[in-house]
């Protein structure tokens, strides 16, 4: 009870706080443009690994200047009826397998396939936050990578009727390649429910960055947040960056590339959003995460949900109580609506 009272009240906090800066920083969006999606080119497969079926693609973009090559680890359901598809997105860069995180994490995918689910799980080769070195991308536009691959999975792999849904879950960078290509890039018509664990903590990369308001303290990143921003910009690791020297004249570069400033897509109908925060989670990332939470509510998205899981640091999907919150959240919400 008191550990409920606890998370309760600084949820509360965080809340408050997010609601207030949107007040003063944010106007309720009147458009939703859309980022261009890329082009994925299949390069091999379907080949038998460990059980399933992986492809190998190759993801271009018009706004990117480098391509990346990804895999796409395919388990089809072991049961009938069929109920869907889920997509799963490991952390960070996102170069390793959602599955291979922990024991916890292996076993749900395997007991959403005899559900009835296909589980995709996504591993990109030189990670799809890796900007081209002096381009000035940031992660919006590197977002088109995953947004690009989840449209393709959807079209290609995802059979497409009344009753098989389409999912995805994603850890910290994994939940930001969810966010951006639902707020981004428009696509969230095509998901029935996504589950973001430990994040998204790009929410907000302006005042993550740029520490010259100490009651936005809450957001402002550590080094290894700024170092991954200044790499995603094209900047060497070296703190020459504009993140490292909290530059202020690319404020509007980070408020752009932000997954919650702007006027992007921001109500989602149909698609269940639910965050998950470990309860040892870093104070930063959760911070950054409910400024999408609560940007969501305040454009008046239906389907939304906030829980924090006991027991938990913040790759959620490393414990029994958080990969098993996982498995239930999907097995109920994933369904067509």
């Amino acid at each position: 009870m008191k550990q409920t009272l606890v998370n309760t009240i600084k949820h509360f906090i965080l809340i408050a706080a997010s609601v207030v800066l949107l007040l003063s920083g944010c106007k309720v969006p009147v458009s939703h443009p859309q980022r261009p999606l890329g082009e994925v080119k299949l390069v091999s497969g379907p080949s038998n690994c460990d059980g399933h079926d992986c492809y190998e693609v190759e993801v271009s973009s018009p706004q990117l200047a480098e391509i990346d090559n990804a895999l796409l680890k395919v388990g089809d359901p072991t049961t009938s009826p069929s109920r869907g598809t889920i997509m799963f997105m490991g952390g960070g860069n996102g170069t390793y397998l959602w599955g291979n995180q922990s024991e916890h994490a292996g076993r749900v995918i395997e007991e959403l396939r005899a559900a009835g689910f296909r589980t995709v799980q996504l591993q990109w080769e030189r990670g799809w936050l890796t900007g081209a070195r002096g381009q000035s991308e940031g992660p919006a536009r590197l977002a088109s990578r995953p947004a690009t691959v989840m449209r393709w999975v959807y079209d290609n792999l995802h059979q497409q009727d009344d009753d098989r849904a389409f999912c995805a879950t994603g850890n910290s960078g994994g939940s930001m390649q969810i966010s951006y290509t639902l707020a981004h890039y428009g696509q969230a018509n095509i998901f029935d429910a996504v589950v973001l664990t430990g994040g998204p903590p790009f929410g907000r990369i302006d005042l993550g960055l740029i520490h010259d308001d100490p009651n936005n303290e809450q957001y402002w990143f550590d080094a290894y947040g700024t170092r991954v921003a200044d790499e995603s910009f094209g900047f060497p690791p070296d703190s020459t960056g504009p993140g490292a020297r909290n530059d202020p004249s690319f404020r509007r570069q980070f408020q752009d590339a932000s997954v919650s400033f702007g006027n992007w897509a921001y109500v989602y109908p149909e698609t269940m959003v639910w965050f998950l925060f470990g309860e040892n989670e870093y104070p930063v990332w959760e911070a950054q995460g409910m400024t999408y939470y609560n940007r969501l509510l305040e454009a008046g998205s239906p389907l939304v949900r906030l829980d924090t899981v006991s027991n938990t640091p913040h790759v959620v999907r490393s414990t029994k109580e958080g990969a098993e919150m996982i498995r239930d959240i999907l097995l109920k919400e994933c369904r067509r609506r």
